[in-house]
Parts: C-alpha cells; structure tokens; sequence
C-alpha cells in the first residue's frame, strides 16, 4: 500500500526530536538535482547497492537487480528539471543524498531513493533524512510526501509521523 505524511500535521514532537540528536553534525543541503556532482552521487550509490547486495547474499533471501546494478542509478537522473536531491555531509564529505519528484499543477513530493554509505550506522541517516524531505516538502509550498509502500515490519517507521496516511 502507497503511504503518505501530510507535511502540515507534523510535530516535532520527543520521538522526532530524538531522531535528529545523533545527526547533529550531519550538513544537509536541498537543491536541485541538476545542480549535484552526479558522479559525487553515483559513488555514494555504489557504495550502497554494495552494501545491499553483501546483506542480501547473508540473509539467503532474494533480491532484485537493484542491488547488484548500477543501471537504476541512471534512472534517477531522468528529468533533471523535475528532481531535487537533499545532500547529507560530515566534515564536507559526502554520506547520503534523497532524491524526490515534484510534479507540475500538484501539492506532493514523491522520495524516489535514499542511499548512503553506512559511515556511521547508529546515527539512523534514513529516518533523519525523512525529517529533511518533510521540511523540504513544507518549504516548497507543498502538502504531501509520499513515501513509498508500506509493508511488513521493516515499513513501520513511516507510521510514527504525525499526519501519515495510507
């Protein structure tokens, strides 16, 4: 099922404050996408289905070719004008980056892809960045982020902001 956060209902309440504390030297920038090193964003990115893939092959489940390709990564450089990427950096080095979707005529932003390094695993970059697009969502003019399916137990994070709907 397609989840969604409507921006406007979020409180930065206990929950979102704790998630923030671990990344307090984590810079993050919004901009466009094609204003990025796209080969800055690839290396992070191959670092990432790296990583995903070693995890994959230990637990015996199945995955995708997403995790053992870099041909998606092209994907997500496809309408440059309509893409906008939040950059996550430690002492100016590059860690993690979300790429999102605005659609003309709409009040939504759709994440497409998180990706980062693993440089630091307890700082929860994933959950930190969701924070980020909602901000970004909200400074757009914008009402809603979607983020993607929502299933099993790995999803349930997005259930924990305020404003989420199915």
């Amino acid at each position: 099922r397609q989840t969604r956060v409507k921006v406007s209902e979020l409180k930065y309440n206990k929950k979102i404050r704790k998630m923030t504390k671990p990344c307090a030297n984590i810079e993050s920038e919004a901009k466009p996408l094609k204003q990025c090193d796209v080969e800055e964003l690839r290396g992070v990115y191959l670092t990432y289905i790296k990583l995903k893939s070693e995890q994959y092959k230990k637990s015996k489940e199945i995955f995708s070719d997403f995790y053992t390709s870099d041909k998606y990564f092209d994907d997500l450089l496809i309408d440059l004008d309509c893409k906008r990427v939040i950059e996550y950096r430690e002492n100016g080095k590059l860690h993690a980056f979300v790429i999102c979707r605005t659609y003309a005529k709409t009040n939504a932003m759709t994440s497409i892809q998180f990706c980062w390094d693993y440089h630091n695993p307890r700082t929860f970059l994933g959950k930190y960045s969701c924070i980020k697009e909602f901000e970004m969502c909200k400074d757009l003019g914008l009402e809603y982020v979607y983020l993607g399916c929502g299933y099993e137990s790995m999803c349930a994070y997005k259930s924990m902001y305020q404003g989420f709907e199915w």
